[in-house]
């Protein structure tokens, strides 16, 4: 798939862009469980889910012409079923994360790992991996790309966990991006179940 698009004459990086989306989504998620409490930030996921829903929901009745507009800046072909699949898709990850590690995260390390990897992992091994990815290791994925995952995630994880555990944790997230499960949900749940192991 070609990941550029022509606007007003300009050619640009859609990918590129869905990828800032990503990290802007995960970037608010990472705040509100540093900073609010666990069952408030979980309140919150949950109506930002319940909402995207909705509005997919009614978009799908009543085409609503700026939502598609979005579709085309920010989904991929293969994704735009719905309304703001991806970002939709993204938001379950986190909630069903936080939801199955909710008793053994007293301190939310675990969650706050999840979500790192998620958000800058998953986005670093896309963007690496369609720029310099030569090396094909799994379906469409490169060794390059998965490399650039771990290391992205490990230093991002790495200001809240002990190195070692930050490195184990990114590594078991993002080599579970390589199997046949929406890797929103693969690389959280797994990358959450190697904190809680290792801590």
């Amino acid at each position: 798939m070609d990941a550029h698009q022509e606007r007003n004459g300009v050619k640009v990086n859609i990918e590129l862009e869905r990828q800032v989306m990503h990290g802007i989504f995960g970037l608010a998620y990472l705040a509100m469980f540093m900073y609010l409490q666990r069952e408030i930030s979980l309140k919150i996921v949950f109506i930002v889910l319940a909402v995207g829903l909705l509005v997919a929901f009614i978009h799908h009745r009543h085409k609503l012409p700026y939502l598609d507009d979005l579709i085309e800046k920010f989904e991929r072909t293969d994704e735009s079923r719905i309304v703001g699949e991806a970002a939709i898709k993204f938001t379950f990850g986190v909630l069903l994360s936080a939801l199955v590690f909710y008793l053994l995260d007293m301190d939310n390390k675990v969650i706050l790992g999840a979500i790192a990897t998620l958000t800058f992992g998953d986005s670093a091994s896309t963007i690496i991996g369609r720029k310099f990815g030569k090396t094909k290791i799994f379906r469409n994925k490169s060794l390059e790309g998965t490399v650039a995952g771990i290391a992205v995630a490990a230093a991002a994880m790495s200001f809240f966990l002990p190195l070692h555990v930050a490195v184990a944790a990114a590594t078991v997230g993002m080599l579970a991006e390589l199997i046949p499960v929406n890797d929103n949900y693969s690389i959280p749940l797994t990358t959450g179940a190697a904190i809680a192991l290792l801590l």
